[in-house]
């Protein structure tokens, strides 16, 4: 691992060096630089964040390669941590890193990663259905927890008010509650405040002021969270890319692991 390639890694990728002896020392504490350096303004103690995954960590285990931001992720491992751990009524059931959930989540609000797999997958599944595959009973109950989950996704974005409609499960969790986004520009100057209001997000939260869509909030909390999430994900791009391809390319997902047999049929 090179000092120069810290930059380009999410967040859960840097905390996995952090809590890794395996790492040379100076790397993990370059690492913690570079963590602390980008929550600097975050309203969120380096601890909190170093908590949220280091449980997880202590479930499925220190190497990247159990995890779906691995460089060597593909379709498979992107289902079978969906069903595995990806599934739960809200954050709290959820066995997924805090980075993971930007490929990974029930609900895909402002992360529609996700929503375009399972849409290609439930087809993918359907032809797999018409030609008599020999995996045809799991392949069944894997397509409606599937459905189900479109479902749930559509109920909730019925029932959301204009300020959830731009969070994801990540930025959920990083806030004490669904609604409480003010932390987010922590000690952030005027000069910077100005700054970010003229970055690429300027278009959208000045449609929010002029609305007066949330007269009661200071609008720039929320999108500067917004921006922090946003930029974690981008750090996922080739993960995201190899998957596509792999969907684009007919990959078919083995639905008859031991894994994820002793799941679904649980």
């Amino acid at each position: 691992m090179k000092t120069s390639e810290l930059n380009k890694l999410c967040i859960s990728n840097l905390i996995l060096i952090i809590l890794n002896d395996k790492y040379d020392s100076q790397i993990r504490k370059f690492a913690e630089i570079e963590l602390r350096s980008r929550i600097k303004n975050l309203g969120v103690t380096y601890d909190t964040l170093l908590h949220i995954d280091d449980k997880v960590i202590n479930n499925r285990g220190i190497d990247i390669n159990n995890y779906l931001i691995s460089p060597n992720v593909n379709l498979q491992k992107l289902m079978e941590t969906y069903f595995i751990y990806g599934r739960g009524i809200n954050n709290e059931d959820k066995n997924l890193l805090f980075s993971e959930k930007h490929l990974c989540n029930d609900v895909g609000i402002n992360e529609s990663f996700f929503d375009k797999v399972c849409i290609e997958e439930i087809k993918n599944i359907n032809g797999r259905l018409s030609k008599n595959d020999s995996q045809k009973e799991i392949l069944k109950m894997c397509k409606e927890i599937l459905l189900k989950r479109q479902q749930i996704e559509k109920d909730y974005k019925k029932n959301i008010n204009s300020l959830d409609s731009y969070a994801s499960e990540a930025m959920i969790q990083l806030s004490k509650d669904k609604m409480t986004w003010y932390f987010y520009n922590y000690n952030l100057s005027d000069e910077k405040k100005y700054e970010f209001l003229n970055s690429h997000i300027k278009t959208t939260a000045s449609n929010f002021l002029n609305y007066h869509l949330f007269s009661n909030i200071d609008i720039l909390d929320h999108f500067y969270g917004m921006s922090f999430i946003k930029k974690d994900s981008s750090r996922l791009n080739n993960q995201k890319k190899q998957i596509l391809e792999q969907l684009k390319n007919g990959f078919e997902v083995n639905y008859e692991t031991d894994s994820l047999k002793k799941v679904l049929y649980k």
